[in-house]
């Protein structure tokens, strides 16, 4: 398990908490340079609970 997947479910817990709704929550991962990433890396980074529940996006520093 990824450092930020032991605590990013403790924010998303506690933006639910203030009434956020999960569906308002996007995670952008940062790529730089590197290529996408799959499936599998985005769960192992965010975890596969909040993977379950929140939109996770790939940033795409060339897309225009």
């Amino acid at each position: 398990m990824d450092k930020t997947s032991e605590f990013l479910i403790h924010i998303i817990n506690y933006l639910s908490d203030l009434g956020v709704s999960d569906n308002n929550i996007k995670i952008v991962i940062a790529l730089g340079g590197h290529r996408k990433s799959t499936k599998e890396e985005q769960i192992y980074i965010v975890g596969e609970e909040v993977y379950k529940r929140i939109k996770v996006y790939d940033h795409e520093s060339e897309d225009k």
